[in-house]
């Protein structure tokens, strides 16, 4: 059994069908890799919070970037924002 699926079926799923949805799906956009790993499905631990969009975000930028080799023009089309909009998250997330 693949360590990913075994984490997934290891989990007490205290919340709905939603929470599975959002961590594969959140897997999917965030991996590397062709195939999910196990540190790819970040879940929800007791008390704990959902991961932040703002986390989110900052992988899902790195990712854009390093798929079209820093650059940031082009990624701003990909990532819908304009070119200033990106430079100031690059910033904020020290991307560069």
């Amino acid at each position: 059994m693949p360590a990913a699926e075994k984490k997934l079926l290891e989990h007490q799923w205290s919340g709905n069908v939603r929470e599975l949805e959002n961590v594969i799906g959140s897997a999917v956009v965030l991996c590397p890799q062709p195939e999910i790993g196990p540190e790819d499905c970040e879940l929800v631990t007791g008390k704990s919070c959902s991961k932040r969009l703002k986390d989110v975000e900052r992988r899902h930028i790195r990712k854009v970037l390093r798929q079209l080799k820093g650059n940031k023009t082009h990624a701003a089309e990909v990532l819908g924002i304009a070119l200033s909009t990106l430079h100031a998250k690059i910033k904020d997330y020290k991307l560069g």
